[in-house]
Order: structure tokens, then sequence, then C-alpha cells
């Protein structure tokens, strides 16, 4: 079977964050090699955001113009992605990636902040060693807000 790789929606994604207690990922763009025992990876799909966002957020899932999450050798995941601000100043963004199994009690994740990001500047991301604490299909979901102008 593929992994399911979904655009989640705020609260979706940050239930599953809190629940899994995301670390903060490093700034060290390094990328592994990762393939799919599966065939491959699929593409983001958007679902509906909840209408609450935390801390004065705003929900910058529109701002995500690809969005990649594949399994590599070591069994850890990594998410790749391009984010375009929309933004009319220099603005910030928190990525959270959350990796669940079937079973969704065990979510696994990581969160890194994109800092000064230029108004309509594609600038892609790497979250590279995202565990994966279960065994069989897996569901990748993305939140993208954005947190300052």
């Amino acid at each position: 079977m593929h992994p399911h790789v979904r655009a989640a929606g705020a609260g979706v994604a940050l239930s599953l964050a809190v629940a899994a207690g995301c670390s903060s990922g490093d700034d060290d763009p390094a990328t592994a090699a990762s393939s799919s025992p599966n065939g491959g990876s699929t593409t983001a799909t958007p679902t509906e955001p909840p209408p609450t966002l935390p801390g004065g957020a705003q929900d910058a899932a529109s701002d995500l113009s690809s969005f990649e999450c594949v399994p590599g050798p070591g069994g850890d995941w990594t998410a790749t992605g391009v984010i375009t601000s929309s933004a009319a100043t220099v603005a910030s963004f928190e990525l959270t990636v959350v990796l669940a199994g079937a079973d969704a009690d065990n979510p696994d994740g990581r969160q890194r902040v994109l800092a000064d990001l230029e108004p309509d500047v594609p600038t892609d991301f790497v979250l590279p060693g995202i565990p994966a604490s279960f065994d069989g299909e897996a569901s990748c979901h993305v939140q993208v807000l954005l947190l300052s102008e």
C-alpha cells in the first residue's frame, strides 16, 4: 500500500503534534536518501481547517505549494516541500509534520520555524528524521502557520 500524505488542517495536525510531543527540528537542511518501499510517495491533499488557531497564528496552508513525505532506508521519514509567502512583508512560518500509523495512538512529528521569508519567493524546506514508532501504513500530515508579518 502507498503511504497517505495529506496537508491537514491546523487543529488535526496540532492535536496530533501535541500528543506526539514534537521536538523542534534543527536548522540543518541535511537531506537523507529516501525511497519508499511501497513504490513511491503521494502528494499533499488539503483538508478543511478547523475554525480556531493557536496564539494569534494564521493558517497558511495556501502558501504550501508542494509537500512530500517519504520513508528513508533507516526507518525515519523525511518531509520536503516549498512555501511561497503570500504575506505583504517579511514573515515567519511554523511547520508541523506529523506521521501517524493506522491506529493513530502514537503519532510522531517534527516542528520547524522558517524565519524571515520574503514575500513571493519560493522557499524549499526539509524536515529529516521524523521517527515512525509503528509498523504498516502511515499517514503524514502537515500544518503551516503564519507566525508574523
